[in-house]
């Protein structure tokens, strides 16, 4: 067999195999399962973390958040002064998420159909 017949053969081989490797590579259920809990699993471990930060409009200053020990929090970066704060208080957003929300609508308020609607109304001369 010459040099090029046996090269061919080789790729003959390889164009053969090559479906049935990747076949063999794809991850099972039980696989993307486990990767998927490594985040929660670690996260917590996980120590300032930023993300890509966002310019704020025209000015020195820009926001991103990070991961600090499981928690996600937003940091406001002042590029003039170098210094961080938080870009909001966690805690107080926090607290009033967790709360219902109080829904007022007139309807709700008054129990009773507006009298007049703005949008059939006569116009005024």
């Amino acid at each position: 067999m010459s040099g090029t017949q046996s090269l061919r053969v080789l790729v003959l081989i390889g164009w053969t195999l090559a479906p049935a490797t990747a076949a063999l590579a794809q991850g099972t259920a039980a696989d993307y399962e486990r990767a998927n809990g490594l985040r929660s699993k670690y996260a917590s471990l996980v120590v300032d973390i930023a993300g890509a930060a966002t310019w704020i409009d025209n000015t020195h200053h820009f926001w991103y958040g990070r991961l600090n020990k499981g928690v996600y929090e937003f940091v406001l970066y002042d590029a003039d002064t170098q210094q961080k704060r938080p870009a909001f208080d966690h805690e107080k957003v926090a607290t009033a998420l967790s709360k219902p929300p109080a829904i007022r609508t007139p309807h709700a308020i008054s129990r009773s159909p507006p009298s007049r609607s703005p949008m059939t109304s006569a116009p005024s001369t």
